[in-house]
């Protein structure tokens, strides 16, 4: 990960030029941030995670940029010191780094799935809900077409009347109202 990368190098750095925890916190804070010695300690130590914004102005703090440090351990023209394989604490605080990220993702995985959960909820009650809406338009379409069938019949059964007693007869249209 980047991040891992870029706390391992920073940290390297560090050490390369002498610079304590605290010196480095000082010239963040200098340069607009907000961080303490602590805070550099536990970015080190794999139980802080590094921001963006933060990673830039620790960069900025020791004269290079993000890009160099994240590229130094792979440049032939780099400090031996920041090509050394990962020490033993550098792995444990990158292990840490890595639990840290593995608990993050645990509980984002946990609050999709409980919303993954209440939208399958929804989604089945939008069913049930549609089914219920397509049963009554049926029921009420059917229930429509059969009094009209009715109603017509019996207009006609009224005309029928009417004419055989030699009356005018008059057409009573039903009008739908949509």
């Amino acid at each position: 990960m980047a991040e891992n990368l870029f706390v391992q190098q920073m940290h390297r750095y560090r050490k390369l030029k002498g610079v304590s925890a605290g010196e480095l916190a000082k010239r963040v804070v200098e340069q607009g941030g907000s961080l303490v010695e602590d805070d550099i300690i536990r970015l080190e130590n794999g139980t802080r995670a590094l921001r963006m914004a933060d990673g830039k102005l620790i960069a900025r703090a020791l004269d290079v940029t993000v890009e160099w440090l994240l590229s130094s351990a792979f440049r032939p023209d780099s400090d031996p010191a920041l090509l050394a394989p990962p020490n033993e604490s550098e792995l444990e605080a990158e292990a840490k780094a890595i639990e840290r990220r593995i608990l993050e993702v645990g509980s984002s995985l946990n609050s999709a799935n409980q919303m993954l959960k209440a939208a399958r909820r929804q989604v089945e009650d939008a069913h049930r809900s549609e089914q219920m809406a397509k049963a009554m338009f049926h029921q009420f379409d059917t229930e429509k077409i059969e009094l009209e069938r009715e109603y017509h019949y019996l207009l006609g059964r009224i005309d029928t009347m009417r004419a055989a007693r030699g009356e005018r007869i008059e057409t009573l249209e039903f009008r739908d109202k949509k």
